[in-house]
Formats: C-alpha cells, sequence, structure tokens
C-alpha cells in the first residue's frame, strides 16, 4: 500500500509541475522525489531481508573514510534523510550486504543483483543528457533489477510465514510477548 501512495505522489507532482511554467518546471526537480522514494523502499527491503540489527551493526563496523558519511547509529533508525546522505548511503549499501546470510538458504547473490541494478539505474538516470547508449544501459540495469527482485518477494513469504507459525505458537494471551520469545 506505501508503493501505492508513493506514485500516487509522484503523479500529482508530476501533474502539478506540467501546470507551471517553463522556468518553474525547471526548477522543480521530479527526479529528486523519485531518488528519495527508491532509497527510502530500498532501505526498507534490506531492513525486512537482513534484520535491522544486522544492517546497523555492519554500518557501525565500516572503517573511517574521507569521503563518506559514517552512520554510526545505523541508518535503519533515520527519518527525514536528506538527499545528501542518501547520496551516502548509495556509497557503501552494497558493500555492506555483499555476504550477508539470508534465511532459508535463499540465494544473498539474487539479492546483491537487485540492489546493483536498482543503484546503477538511480546513478543513470541523473545525466544531464541521455544518448541511445545510455537509454540502452538504463535498459539493462532495469533489467537486472527485475529478474533478482524475487528475492524481495521471497523474503516476504518467509517472514509472514514464519509470523504465522509464531502466532499459532502461543496461547493467544500476551501473543506478542510468547511470539517474540518464539523467534528466539
Amino acid at each position: 500500500m506505501s508503493g501505492c501512495f508513493f506514485w500516487l505522489i509522484l503523479l500529482s507532482k508530476l501533474h502539478k509541475a506540467a501546470k507551471e511554467t517553463q522556468e518553474d518546471l525547471r526548477n522543480t526537480n521530479v527526479l529528486y522525489q523519485l531518488y528519495q522514494g527508491l532509497i527510502k523502499h530500498l532501505l526498507g527491503w534490506l531492513s525486512a531481508a537482513c534484520g535491522v540489527a544486522e544492517i546497523d551493526a555492519r554500518c557501525q563496523r565500516l572503517p573511517p573514510n574521507h569521503h563518506t558519511h559514517l552512520f554510526t547509529k545505523g541508518i535503519t533508525c533515520l527519518s527525514r534523510i536528506s538527499g545528501t546522505k542518501h547520496t551516502q548511503i548509495c556509497c557503501f549499501i552494497l558493500g555492506i550486504i555483499i555476504d550477508i546470510c539470508l534465511p532459508n538458504n535463499l540465494n544473498a547473490g539474487h539479492l546483491l543483483r537487485a540492489v546493483q541494478g536498482l543503484l546503477n539505474f538511480l546513478h543513470l538516470v541523473q545525466y544531464p543528457c541521455h544518448s541511445s547508449e545510455t537509454l540502452q544501459s538504463l535498459d539493462e540495469t532495469l533489467d537486472l533489477f527485475h529478474e533478482n527482485k524475487d528475492i524481495f518477494i521471497q523474503l516476504e513469504h518467509l517472514y509472514i510465514d514464519l509470523a504465522k507459525d509464531a502466532y499459532h505458537a502461543t496461547n493467544y494471551k500476551d501473543k506478542f510477548v510468547q511470539m517474540m520469545h518464539w523467534f528466539e
């Protein structure tokens, strides 16, 4: 449902931008909103796939770097993230998931390739002008994402099944506490 809401906002911004004057249209940055939304969804998917604690722990273990901001408290607790912070996160996000262990022996390579495709797309789409080669590259990066996006669906189904199993293991009183004990 949140994905539909995102696209509705994007479409309303496009509609509003179309009504503005040509000069105002140049100042309206719909691409920035698309970038922000995709990175927000990507971070949500990765948190669900790998676990909030694991993502944050991996961020905390990153070595100091002169060109990239370190998020010493992790990235999953951030709210109202600026474009600059999203750009910084994009610089290291592949590095923190490269050897991640997924539950049920799911293939982490699919996760890595889906994230790579999305990040490459976000990088290419920011070019000020496109040629037939860059448009072909955009298609290829989207194909890479779409070929591997099923990993997110598989993980979602896995977590739904786990939640159902945990719920059925309770006596239906104080179920959340019992479910947490079951997961441990």
